[in-house]
């Protein structure tokens, strides 16, 4: 029958989705002979077209080949979410759930081995944390309240990835350790810590000098402090529209949100030029100077209109942007347009 799964016809493993959708009445109950197992297994072990057939027949016969250890533990170590057509035996067996764990996923789904796997196994720390960096942050969203409730085990887990932070306990979102821990490894993490610390100063500090971007998330009286928003603006330049409005009034901040823009800018073009020069591939690229002032403006854009009316903030500024312009400025007067100009161009 067509509807049986025939591994050992070398098209049927590359056909299997077109099988998979034949109306069949017995495709519920495939039947896998021994050359279907071998053909499957050696396809896993081979090169990675092969695999993803592999990995899709599985699925096909999981009815048959889900409950075979050496099966399985193929699957799962060319792509841990294959743990899905295991046998609820062989997804409460730790040895074939940290073979998935030590996978992770090809997928866009990664970490997503871990909610696959037996409630016990789901609880246990050592197979959470068995995800290293890449998943962890994911894996502790699968895991029981008990491990997310486990100071030690977060701990762990947001010095490998910060934003594990968001699948901690409550109560461990508000522990200063934790928390330092995760917003130095990822800054971004700071969203997740409890009010009290994201208005912790030293907190923030550590937060900002990871991520600039992650001022958004930090207190309004941190936002008011002027050595966070240097901090915070130095590390990236639009971060300006996140610091209180006194300070985006400031000379000294607004020119520090430039000069990064503008090395930002830099930074941009270059990269972007060697890209396309690695990939042969040819294309119209945003000049210098067009590069220079999508930077500039998204950071002028919030500056305060009566910095503007300062004379060496105005000189300053101008100096950072002036490669926009074809032609010199005429005088002060001119500068001060031509940044008003650039703060409001759409």
């Amino acid at each position: 029958s067509n509807a049986r799964l025939r591994l050992s016809d070398g098209n049927a493993i590359r056909n299997i989705a077109a099988l998979r959708s034949s109306p069949s009445p017995d495709k519920a109950e495939p039947n896998a002979s021994d050359a279907d197992r071998a053909a499957l297994l050696g396809a896993l072990a081979s090169n990675q077209h092969e695999i993803f057939s592999a990995l899709d027949a599985l699925s096909y016969a999981s009815g048959a080949l889900g409950h075979d250890r050496e099966v399985v533990r193929a699957a799962v170590r060319e792509d841990g979410t294959a743990l899905e057509y295991a046998s609820s035996e062989l997804r409460a067996d730790k040895s074939i759930v940290m073979d998935a764990v030590r996978t992770g996923a090809t997928g866009a789904w990664p970490g997503a081995w871990l909610g696959l796997a037996s409630e016990a196994l789901r609880g246990d720390s050592e197979v959470v944390l068995a995800a290293g960096t890449r998943y962890v942050a994911r894996a502790l969203s699968y895991a029981t309240d008990a491990v997310k409730e486990d100071r030690a085990v977060v701990l762990v887990a947001v010095r490998m990835d910060g934003m594990a932070l968001r699948y901690a306990a409550g109560s461990i979102k508000g522990d200063r350790e934790v928390v330092l821990e995760a917003v130095r490894q990822s800054g971004q993490a700071l969203q997740y810590a409890t009010g009290s610390l994201r208005a912790d100063r030293a907190v923030a500090f550590e937060a900002v000098r990871q991520d600039g971007d992650a001022l958004r998330w930090a207190g309004a009286v941190i936002k008011a402090d002027k050595d966070v928003a240097l901090a915070a603006v130095r590390k990236e330049g639009r971060t300006l529209e996140f610091v209180a409005e006194a300070l985006q009034a400031d000379r000294e901040v607004v020119l520090a949100a430039v000069d990064q823009a503008q090395a930002r800018a830099q930074a941009t073009f270059r990269s972007t030029l060697a890209l396309i020069a690695r990939a042969g591939a040819t294309g119209t690229v945003l000049s210098a100077s067009a590069t220079l002032r999508a930077h500039l403006r998204q950071v002028l854009l919030y500056a305060r209109d009566r910095l503007f009316e300062d004379d060496a903030f105005v000189l300053a500024a101008h100096e950072h942007a002036k490669a926009i312009w074809t032609t010199p400025a005429n005088d002060l007067q001119d500068m001060r347009e031509r940044l008003r100009l650039l703060k409001e161009l759409v």
